[in-house]
């Protein structure tokens, strides 16, 4: 360990998202003030302030843990480079905004591996993040299964029962989750494909060997592999 450990992120203060401006203003309105203020609080404040503590709480342990274990890093040299603070200034205006667990992993790991030295170009950066903030949930899985569909154990069993097929039929049979409502698999399909991501066949016919067959390009392989954890 080089340096001293990451201490825990501090909490919030009021003043954050312009919560204490809002609710001065709102304490201004006649015979609404003390009532919208408590809605306020309870509705939006509370939850907000709960987001951001539990981010930073999350990152501040991934980090000590990183400076811990990663000879030559420090806090002191984190603080220093600015990309990094650049990227968790990013990731955390992202986490707080999403609900997703996946989401904010994939954002936690995007700071970790910053801070591990993996630069990007600042728009390769910039449209990896946009992709975390625009993409669902179902987008990043779907994209996972096809780096290495035959890892997945429901897609690996239908996939061996088909002499002929597509990609599409077998991911469908396999997890019907991504496609519950009529058109919404194609939709996650395009929108990865119309970015660079996704390659291959999806509709097309073919062998059972081409169904095992990643549909992953070099870009999504690259994307995928800069939201992952970083390996021990």
């Amino acid at each position: 360990m080089d340096g001293r450990a990451i201490e825990p992120f501090p909490r919030s203060e009021d003043g954050e998202f312009g919560y204490t401006a809002a609710k001065l203003a709102l304490g201004t309105v006649p015979g609404l003030g003390p009532l919208a203020q408590e809605v306020l609080e309870k509705a939006v404040g509370n939850p907000l302030r709960r987001r951001q503590e539990n981010w930073f709480a999350s990152l501040g342990e991934a980090l000590s843990a990183l400076v811990d274990r990663v000879e030559g890093l420090s806090a002191e040299a984190l603080a220093e480079d600015e990309v990094f603070v650049s990227t968790v200034a990013q990731a955390t205006q992202q986490a707080i905004a999403t609900h997703s667990q996946v989401k904010r992993e994939a954002l936690r790991n995007i700071v970790l591996n910053t801070a591990l030295g993996v630069k990007l170009d600042d728009a390769l950066l910039g449209s990896f993040l946009g992709y975390v903030e625009r993409f669902s949930e179902a987008h990043l899985k779907l994209l996972a299964l096809m780096a290495d569909p035959m890892a997945d154990a429901a897609y690996a069993a239908q996939a061996r029962n088909v002499y002929m097929g597509s990609v599409q039929g077998v991911v469908h049979e396999a997890h019907p989750d991504l496609s519950a409502a009529t058109g919404v698999l194609d939709r996650l399909y395009d929108d990865l494909t119309r970015e660079g991501l996704l390659g291959g066949s999806f509709k097309a016919m073919c062998s059972a060997s081409g169904l095992q067959q990643p549909q992953t390009t070099p870009y999504g392989n690259a994307f995928l592999e800069f939201i992952r954890a970083p390996r021990d």
